[in-house]
């Protein structure tokens, strides 16, 4: 009975023992698509003629756009059992593209022209005054973000008070005025002034407390006086 059973064991280590050969014989077979390497002799022929033998010889297969592509660049490269990606990476040399390697596919994609660096916001304070060309204190302009809900309005000397993200746009605004627009940067102090706009300087009025307004915003009738009647009820 032991006899048996050290037969069994003998025979379970050598079937384990043959089966750990087994499967490093074909790990050692098996050669990752980047480590592939190839010899290649290409001698004053095109970038178009280089893929081509890419293709036909290796058999590989590619995915790019031609038509960003300068296919008629001319290829001079001879290598002798060098990495597949050494090979790409010179025949398009120049063309501002990189390539990606999966099994026997190669991508060709373009490379970015800038590389967009990751910007943080920081959130500052801002203040202000706002005056028209004339320097008098211009009440109730709108200072606000451009593209969001956030702004006031400067106060009775035309001040403002504002809590804002650095890179987005600070927007001043009044009827009848030119809009001023600033990068907000950093925390800092605003001394703007509104330029009169061209158009629409006929439908501001002045109401009754000094404050500028369009007649179409006003709630209540409004009575247009010319210069000739102020003359001819003065007579």
């Amino acid at each position: 009975m032991n006899l048996i059973s050290r037969n069994l064991n003998l025979a379970h280590l050598r079937l384990k023992k043959s089966t750990f050969m087994l499967i490093v014989a074909l790990f050692v077979g098996i050669t990752p698509i980047f480590a592939q390497k190839i010899s290649v002799n290409f001698k004053n022929v095109t970038l178009k003629e280089a893929v081509e033998v890419l293709q036909a010889k290796h058999n590989y297969s590619f995915s790019m756009n031609t038509s960003d592509i300068d296919m008629n660049k001319h290829v001079n490269y001879k290598a002798k059992e060098v990495e597949l990606k050494e090979v790409l990476n010179k025949i398009f040399e120049g063309q501002n593209f990189e390539c990606f390697v999966k099994d026997k596919m190669i991508t060709v994609a373009k490379k970015e022209a800038v590389k967009k660096s990751v910007t943080v916001k920081k959130q500052v304070k801002l203040k202000g005054r706002v005056v028209d060309d004339s320097g008098e204190t211009i009440i109730g302009a709108s200072v606000s973000i451009k593209g969001t809900t956030n702004g006031t309005i400067t106060n009775f000397d035309g001040e403002f008070e504002l809590t804002a993200n650095t890179t987005e746009i600070l927007a001043i605004t009044f009827i009848g005025y030119e809009v001023q627009e600033f990068v907000v940067s950093k925390t800092e102090h605003f001394d703007v002034v509104l330029l009169p706009s061209v158009v629409g300087l006929n439908e501001v009025i002045v109401t009754a407390l000094g404050i500028k307004r369009s007649t179409k915003a006003l709630s209540y009738n409004v009575q247009q006086v010319s210069s000739d009647d102020i003359v001819s009820n003065k007579d």
